[in-house]
């Protein structure tokens, strides 16, 4: 099941299991809700899945980002081949001008790319 949590101002989610776009759905809900969430917080993703259960449409639909004051980083860490090909194809899916969106194949490289464009 997907989870979420928010340590040091930065968003930290982890999609294991099954990732099918109802938990996805909820988990973005989820995250939403809670009071400590901003939108203008960096986001880590780790992304390794035991199987991927979304259609291309279920995928370019979670791509319609709402209008936000602020452009969220959110670097995507995908754990093997069909994690990192999900996350290209949500990353060019996605609105460029309300997030600024990239995959990665290392948490390393990503937390670079978190840190450099933090400040």
């Amino acid at each position: 099941m997907p989870e979420y949590r928010i340590v040091n101002r930065e968003l930290h989610v982890s999609l294991d299991g099954p990732v099918n776009a109802e938990n996805l759905v909820r988990l973005f809900e989820e995250i939403q809700q809670d009071p400590e969430f901003s939108c203008e917080l960096p986001q880590l993703w780790r992304i390794a899945p035991e199987s991927i259960d979304l259609t291309t449409a279920e995928l370019f639909h979670m791509t319609r980002h709402p209008s936000r004051p602020t452009k969220p980083r959110v670097a995507l860490i995908a754990a093997n081949n069909a994690a990192y090909g999900m996350c290209r194809a949500y990353g060019l899916w996605s609105c460029e001008e309300r997030v600024d969106l990239h995959a990665f194949r290392s948490e390393e490289d990503a937390r670079k790319w978190i840190d450099a464009t933090s400040t």
